[in-house]
């Protein structure tokens, strides 16, 4: 008797185990499905293709339809140094090459293409309430004008030393030695891009430039208006061309 009382609570105990692992993985796999509203969320604020379309085809119907092609493609740049004001990075294949514009609204009705549109990027700072607080801030914001309004579709690498720059390929003898001698020369003279704490402040760049390598000094006053000096430090290197 003592045996099977004995079998009958060892039953009820195993049984009673098992119901409250069966209730543990249920409530494991009820979190993720939870996680995963969050990003789409956080999405909803951010405008579609269509919306930037029609926000630009007030001032360029040509750029607002290639925005609505449907193989172009829709980035938002990041931009902290702007409180409300945004960059979107449209870009389209081509058969040679990539077609890219950069796009600039404000939270209002302001929107500008900002290829080779320095003016146009002016304003945009102007309407997006500028923060140049710190060094970080003030160089994301002269890196950006570079890649939005001064590449004009054209090659401009940004340096962070002289590995960057890679020789053209099936160079002879002759010319791979000028391009070792090339690196030599430059490998203490490229560095990052850096920025001091003037007014108007500078933020130095070292850049590869269609063929050339050059130095960019931007000067950049309180209210985000840039002025460019290009130094050429040496023309036609040993580079792949750029279409």
């Amino acid at each position: 008797m003592n045996s099977i009382l004995y079998f009958v609570l060892l039953l009820f105990l195993q049984n009673n185990c098992g119901k409250t692992e069966v209730k543990n993985v249920n409530q494991t796999n009820t979190t993720p499905q939870n996680v995963v509203t969050m990003p789409m969320q956080e999405n909803k604020t951010v405008d579609d293709k269509e919306n930037l379309a029609q926000r630009l085809e007030k001032v360029d119907v040509d750029s607002a339809n290639i925005i609505r092609n449907a193989d172009s493609k829709l980035k938002q740049l990041s931009t902290p140094f702007f409180r409300v004001g945004k960059i979107y990075r449209v870009s389209q294949s081509l058969t040679t090459r990539p077609l890219v514009i950069f796009i600039g609204i404000d939270e209002k009705d302001f929107a500008a293409v900002l290829n080779a549109n320095p003016d146009g990027y002016f304003e945009l700072a102007k309407k997006s309430e500028l923060v140049l607080e710190t060094r970080d801030l003030k160089l994301d914001y002269a890196k950006t004008f570079l890649e939005t309004v001064e590449s004009k579709n054209k090659r401009l690498l940004i340096l962070q030393n002289v590995k960057d720059i890679k020789e053209r390929p099936n160079l002879d003898e002759t010319k791979k030695k000028e391009f070792v001698a090339f690196q030599s020369k430059y490998e203490k003279i490229i560095v990052p891009p850096y920025v001091n704490d003037s007014i108007p402040y500078e933020a130095t760049f070292f850049v590869v430039k269609k063929q050339d390598l050059v130095r960019l000094d931007l000067y950049v006053s309180a209210d985000g208006k840039i002025e460019i000096k290009d130094t050429v430090l040496e023309k036609n290197i040993l580079i792949p061309y750029a279409l």
